[in-house]
C-alpha cells in the first residue's frame, strides 16, 4: 500500500497561480511502481482557471472537490 499525506507534500505554484501538491509522481518518487500517471491535490483561486498543458511523459488524474 502507498500512503501519502497531503500535508507533507512540497507545495509547488504554476506560473498561473495553481496551488499544486504531488501526491504520487512514480517518475520522481524513486518507487518500483510501473505507473504512467500522477495525482496531485490542485486549488485554483476563486475566478481562475489553471492553464491547459500536455504532459509527454506521463498522464495526470484529476478530481474535484468543489467548484
Amino acid at each position: 500500500m502507498f500512503v501519502r499525506n497531503l500535508n507533507e507534500c512540497n507545495v509547488i505554484t504554476a506560473l498561473d497561480g495553481t496551488i499544486l501538491r504531488e501526491l504520487l509522481n512514480p517518475l520522481r518518487d524513486g518507487t518500483d511502481m510501473k505507473l504512467r500517471y500522477s495525482i496531485a491535490h490542485a486549488s485554483v483561486p476563486p475566478g481562475k482557471a489553471s492553464l491547459p498543458h500536455k504532459l509527454t511523459r506521463a498522464s495526470e488524474v484529476y478530481y474535484f472537490l468543489s467548484g
